[in-house]
């Protein structure tokens, strides 16, 4: 259930930043969001195959968690979209810390 939220969070997060980078209207900074869109959906694909997640779910968790800072520290794209964008970020990156967590230990002795 963890990762299904966790998989359709970043699914989420790469749509709305392809479809972001298809309608921002800042020169040449939609390739940005054209990148960050692809990658979250890659780490999706991979979260979803489970591939190495001992490598690939610190990997969403960093990525997502520098893009906030990035944005939060930068000062741009401050509408209601990004502010979006980030709050599903945040969230993405409390349900990989707790994802991180349970696949760590699968069995924990209460």
């Amino acid at each position: 259930m963890l990762k299904a939220g966790a998989i359709l969070l970043m699914s989420t997060l790469g749509i709305l930043d392809l479809a972001y980078g298809s309608l921002y209207a800042g020169g040449n900074y939609e390739n940005i969001w054209y990148v960050m869109g692809a990658i979250y959906i890659v780490l999706a694909g991979v979260t979803a195959l489970e591939l190495q997640p001992w490598l690939f779910q610190p990997t969403v968790l960093g990525y997502s968690l520098f893009l906030f800072s990035a944005w939060l520290t930068s000062g741009v794209s401050r509408d209601p979209v990004a502010y979006s964008d980030k709050a599903i970020e945040v969230i993405l990156a409390i349900s990989m810390v707790q994802l991180i967590r349970i696949s760590r230990n699968p069995n924990p002795i209460s």
